[in-house]
């Protein structure tokens, strides 16, 4: 359907359509996050095509073995994990179910908390390559003007 394609073209001051890449600012906004909550060491599940919120639920299916000792760790000890997304930030995610499968795999349930800024992270030792990180967590602005506001 061509009326669709009004979503890849953009009109600019002259009049002229060009595409959206052709209409890219020349200048990269610089977003500051301020740090002013707590610093934590968690184990990371990397998913950087995810972004888990504060206060969201959701659901994996968990088959790596990095994985299933990181959800066993957690239900063991009640410690949150950190949902890492793409570009150093993710949020504290507390597991509030696990279901294992016979073969060993897991369903897991999780709830996020805060969020956070990746500050250094590394390989733990055996612990088949699972990722460690030290976070410092971060609130919302409050003063920040929302979506239904724009």
């Amino acid at each position: 359907d061509e009326e669709d394609d009004d979503d890849e073209i953009e009109e600019v001051g002259d009049g002229k359509e060009a595409s959206l890449d052709a209409a890219k600012p020349q200048q990269q906004a610089t977003v500051t996050i301020v740090t002013s909550g707590a610093a934590l060491t968690l184990p990371l599940f990397d998913l950087p095509s995810e972004v888990l919120f504060p206060t969201a639920a959701r659901g994996y299916h968990i088959f790596e073995p990095r994985y299933r000792l990181m959800i066993q760790h957690c239900m063991h000890t009640g410690g949150p994990l950190g949902m890492l997304s793409a570009k150093g930030v993710g949020c504290v995610a507390e597991v509030t179910g696990v279901a294992e499968l016979p073969d060993g795999r897991l369903q897991v349930e999780v709830v996020g908390r805060d969020r956070f800024v990746l500050e250094r992270s590394w390989i733990a030792p055996f612990a088949f390559g699972l990722r460690v990180g030290a976070v410092r967590t971060y609130a919302d602005r409050p003063d920040a003007p929302s979506a239904a506001a724009a």
